[in-house]
């Protein structure tokens, strides 16, 4: 779908995008691989069985392996990099859709994670989560104020409020969590209508 058109930018997206993409989901393929020679077990409910029975030590690599690659299809810092410089060169159908759902998918993965089977996380992986959602709303909204483009300054938002979703995840709360499921529905209507608009104001103007 990026490379659809075939311009040279759109090109250029689809390569940042499978690169970042294949780190992502190698990183995923290892974890999941680490996940079930420690377990035994890939379903959920038979790893929330196992989990407490593994050492604090264990818990927490396997933690990060899997964070790291959910933050990875998420555009969490420092591993944003392909989503702003991809998604400006989109179909703003297209577009509309990948900036709805795909980044809320790694979300969603990182709650059922941290807040459902490896529940409570540890201290250390729950507070590296904060800094990194942090560090990635500044990071999000400083880069959105440096462009011009609607379609970029939208697309740094969704880095930004990513992590507010990521915010309530750290809370490790049933609040927080009703927050995080609450907030990504509303980030899926809102953002995908924002950037259909921008294509409308750009059609018009």
């Amino acid at each position: 779908l990026f490379a659809i058109g075939g311009r040279l930018d759109q090109l250029d997206a689809s390569f940042k995008y499978l690169i970042l993409n294949l780190v992502g989901t190698l990183l995923l393929l290892m974890a999941v691989g680490a996940v079930y020679a420690a377990t035994g077990h890939l379903n959920f409910d038979a790893l929330a069985a196992v989990a407490p029975t593994l050492s604090p030590a264990l818990v927490t690599v396997l933690l990060t392996a899997l964070l790291l690659a959910f933050l990875i299809k998420a555009g969490g810092f420092p591993l944003y990099a392909w989503l702003p410089a991809s998604y400006h060169t989109l179909p703003a159908p297209v577009l509309a859709l990948f900036a709805g759902l795909l980044t809320k998918v790694g979300v969603y993965a990182v709650l059922r994670t941290v807040g459902d089977v490896f529940a409570p996380a540890p201290h250390l992986v729950m507070e590296a989560l904060g800094w990194v959602a942090a560090a990635t709303m500044l990071f999000g909204v400083l880069g959105a104020a440096y462009h011009w483009d609607m379609r970029r300054i939208l697309a740094f938002h969704i880095v930004s409020q990513i992590c507010f979703i990521l915010l309530a995840i750290v809370l490790a709360s049933e609040a927080g969590n009703a927050a995080t499921l609450f907030y990504t529905v509303h980030h899926i209507i809102v953002k995908a209508n924002l950037f259909l608009i921008g294509a409308m104001i750009w059609r018009l103007t």
